[in-house]
């Protein structure tokens, strides 16, 4: 039902739009033929109106009355043309009803014209022509107007085909990193859960082991017994934070903390977060979408990656603020480090292409330059 009224409102307003640049072509095209022909009528054939004069103020008074005769013309075509709503017809309408226009429009004019006495009814010569001539004017005016529309239309259609194969892509692209993100998740549980699980039963079994033999094997079964709780402690859960990242599902500030929590004590970390994003984070309808929120971490992830890899930084900032209206959960964030910054070819660019794909294909964007901290500044824009 909601989709319907959509429609109806759609086409609802491109039947006005395109009312209104009917309205404005003839508009447009008719008034200047109207004071053109006025002019041409008095000023260069010098055709007089018989009770008005010939002297130089009555050729000026005959102009403005041949001009407010052509202008009056013009708007009864306009009310005709939108009375008939000739630019909503097809071709064989269309056709008919230009016709009906232009010769009721015409013989308005030639009436207004007798009326006011700029020639006899007996000069049949004088009425044939001005008929032909508006006749021919009329249907000039209203064919550019009808062609102006399907212009119009056709552009408009061009437009929406555009933006529904770009919802398209779109759609198939979150399709296709949910279905990515339940993988990941899986699998990080999976880590999480029964691998992390086998790690503590074997080191177990090892330390039962190591009780029951010598003590260099002992020993040595102590030893392999640590290095795997510090495996599973340190490489399967950060492997698994990398597949699924910490706290992601509880909105992207979160994730983004767990995140920065991970780095050595001896990297400096400003996080700035402005208060229109946390007041988006914590309303109901203001967080991303778990994808973006990914796509987000993903980002920082790699631009901290080679912050510390590349640039060999020692202090980031991260700031984010509110990305697009206030409130709807997007959000712009600006990552600076205190690195060597930007090298020719450097491969930390060539890291953030896809990123940056993902990020166009949302309305996002995303920016590498030089930063204020002296090495270089990672910004990109997750749209809501």
């Amino acid at each position: 039902m909601s989709e319907a009224l959509d429609a109806a409102a759609v086409r609802a307003r491109d039947r006005a739009d395109d009312r209104r640049l009917m309205v404005l072509s003839i508009s447009g095209m008719g008034f200047v033929f109207a004071l053109a022909a006025s002019t041409q009528s008095v000023l260069v054939l010098g055709i007089s109106t018989p009770w008005v004069g010939g002297g130089e103020a009555e050729q000026a008074a005959a102009l403005v009355l041949r001009a407010v005769v052509n202008v009056v013309t013009v708007v009864f075509a306009i009310v005709v043309a939108t009375a008939l709503r000739i630019q909503e017809r097809g071709s064989a309408g269309r056709a008919a009803l230009v016709l009906v226009v232009a010769v009721s429009t015409a013989l308005a004019r030639v009436g207004m014209q007798l009326g006011l006495g700029f020639f006899p009814a007996s000069n049949t010569a004088a009425v044939l022509t001005e008929v032909s001539t508006g006749l021919v004017v009329a249907v000039l005016v209203l064919a550019a107007g009808l062609a102006l529309v399907d212009n119009r239309r056709r552009l408009r259609e061009t437009e929406r085909a555009r933006a529904r194969q770009a919802l398209r892509a779109t759609e198939a692209l979150e399709s296709l990193q949910r279905e990515e993100l339940r993988v990941r998740r899986e699998v990080a549980e999976g880590i999480h859960g029964s691998v992390q699980n086998l790690f503590v039963v074997m080191a177990a079994e090892l330390a039962d082991i190591a009780s029951r033999v010598p003590e260099p094997e002992a020993r040595r079964l102590g030893e392999v017994a640590r290095r795997l709780d510090t495996l599973r402690e340190e490489e399967l859960r950060t492997l698994s934070s990398v597949l699924y990242p910490v706290d992601i599902e509880r909105g992207a500030i979160p994730a983004i903390r767990a995140l920065v929590s991970r780095l050595p004590a001896s990297i400096g970390v400003e996080l700035d977060i402005a208060d229109d994003v946390r007041a988006a984070e914590s309303s109901a309808s203001g967080p991303l979408p778990v994808e973006r929120r990914v796509l987000l971490v993903r980002v920082l992830e790699e631009g901290i990656s080679n912050a510390l890899r590349h640039g060999g930084a020692t202090r980031l900032r991260l700031q984010l603020r509110a990305a697009g209206d206030p409130g709807d959960g997007g959000i712009r964030v600006a990552l600076d480090d205190d690195g060597v910054g930007l090298g020719e070819g450097d491969g930390a660019a060539s890291g953030l292409a896809r990123l940056r794909e993902q990020l166009d294909l949302y309305g996002g964007s995303l920016e590498l330059g030089p930063s204020p901290l002296g090495g270089a500044r990672l910004a990109a824009t997750v749209p809501a």
